[in-house]
């Protein structure tokens, strides 16, 4: 622990939390692989690495703790590519030690239950669900992914509780994408059944979305 502070206020599954975090490959401090400011999530939502949010749960508001964990609480056997863009983060090998520094800046209040959430915090929660599966998509992690796109869907629900037209416009478009995203990962797993029945989804919402006729295409 750098930073001591209180730990009354530690945070619970499901409670909001906004940190700051930076990690490197163990022992090489100029191997940065992820860097935010001022992220927010959830505990429990799987934005943050298994380490990073166990030590989380143990630190109180304002503190700032090192991290160190094994590959398991990491990347695992999967690891992570590197972004080749100008500046971007280093990979990630297989079942790598990991550091972090992390602050703790916020607690705050608990995630609703879906059902029970409004227009707003429906299109939130399903737009991070839905970037969390691309992320374990595009490291190839295809059951993660379709856990994540599922997780989406659930939040978007039906679209009585869509509200205005903005609202519906906006989680219109996320059910079609975490649907045709979820057609994709279920195909990368070489599920055609579950695969047909996402692309058919879309089908009903939009009958001209290209990407549901390529992978139904694909499917047949």
């Amino acid at each position: 622990m750098i930073n001591p502070k209180d730990a009354s206020k530690r945070p619970i599954p499901t409670q909001k939390v906004t940190l700051d975090l930076k990690g490197w490959l163990k022992g090489k401090k100029e191997s940065v692989f992820m860097q935010e400011e001022n992220l927010t999530c959830y505990i429990g939502d799987e934005t943050l690495l298994p380490g990073v949010e166990l030590a989380l749960r143990m630190m109180g508001e304002g503190e700032v703790s090192l991290i160190r964990m094994v590959g398991r609480f990491g990347y695992q056997e999967r690891g992570r590519g590197a972004d080749l863009s100008p500046g971007g983060d280093v990979a990630v090998p297989a079942n790598a030690t990991l550091e972090f520094k992390v602050a703790l800046r916020a607690v705050g209040d608990v995630m609703p239950e879906p059902g029970k959430m409004t227009p707003a915090q429906r299109i939130e929660f399903s737009s991070k669900k839905k970037a969390l599966g691309n992320r374990r998509y595009k490291d190839r992690a295809f059951p993660p992914a379709i856990k994540a796109y599922k997780e989406a869907l659930t939040f978007i629900g039906s679209a009585s509780g869509w509200g205005g037209e903005e609202e519906k416009k906006a989680l219109r478009k996320l059910k079609i994408d975490s649907e045709n995203n979820l057609c994709a990962a279920h195909l990368a797993s070489r599920d055609f059944g579950k695969a047909r029945d996402a692309a058919l989804r879309v089908f009903k919402i939009d009958e001209e979305n290209l990407r549901c006729l390529e992978r139904l295409g694909e499917i047949y």
